[in-house]
């Protein structure tokens, strides 16, 4: 796991920037019913929450026309994005049967589960300013299922292999940019 409180302080919400909340973990358990069998099933696992990235703005165009670079070093975060956050959960499922048929064959079955969702919703105008609100979305979850059977053998002339697989995945991802009336008004 990793625990992060952040490095900056966003001065629009107090809150600390970049916070990050992270753990995973991977088991495993094999079973030998007898010396020509083994299965092995792991888990696997992924939580992902923490706040998005900080956002400055580059610079501010003054009432001549010039802009004013700022450099974030020395600049307050002022990120205003409603519901801000970069998250990403993730569980995944796999069986692998090992069995020895003799006379230097085996047969292998893999079987594979995996799904996720992740969440990235962040400032994009690096600003806390109404005026110019922008921000963007990510929204992904994806499941997938594999399935392979292999026999494979040997002999005095070759090592050969013969198998099958099978795969299906089903995704969905969404973008989204957030704005509000008063920042497209002076654009139309």
């Amino acid at each position: 796991g990793e625990k992060s409180d952040g490095w900056t302080t966003n001065a629009t919400d107090g809150k600390k920037n970049p916070q990050a909340h992270t753990w995973g973990t991977r088991l495993g358990a094999r079973w030998s019913p007898s010396d020509a069998t083994s299965v092995v099933l792991t888990w696997e696992h992924e939580d992902l929450n923490e706040r998005p990235r900080p956002i400055w703005a580059a610079g501010s165009t003054n009432p001549d026309g010039s802009v004013t670079y700022v450099d974030p070093r020395h600049e307050p975060l002022r990120n205003d994005v409603i519901g801000g956050v970069e998250s990403r959960l993730f569980n995944g499922v796999n069986l692998r049967i090992e069995q020895d048929l003799g006379n230097r064959l085996s047969f292998t079955s893999t079987t594979g589960w995996r799904h996720f969702n992740s969440t990235n919703l962040e400032d994009n105008d690096g600003t806390d300013n109404p005026a110019t609100y922008l921000a963007t979305g990510n929204f992904e979850k994806s499941t997938t299922f594999e399935q392979e059977f292999r026999l494979n053998g040997k002999n005095r002339t070759a090592d050969w292999l013969v198998g099958a697989s099978f795969s299906s995945e089903h995704s969905a991802q969404l973008s989204r940019v957030d704005t509000n009336t008063t920042t497209l008004d002076p654009v139309l």
